[in-house]
């Protein structure tokens, strides 16, 4: 249980990253 918490979380964390990630290159595309 406590395993599978902490794969979640990585999972969460590992997406925010990508998220950003794509925000930044949607900003930078804008401003082209």
């Amino acid at each position: 249980m406590k395993k599978k918490k902490t794969e979640f979380k990585s999972t969460i964390t590992v997406t925010e990253s990508a998220v950003k990630r794509l925000v930044a290159v949607m900003k930078s595309d804008g401003k082209g």
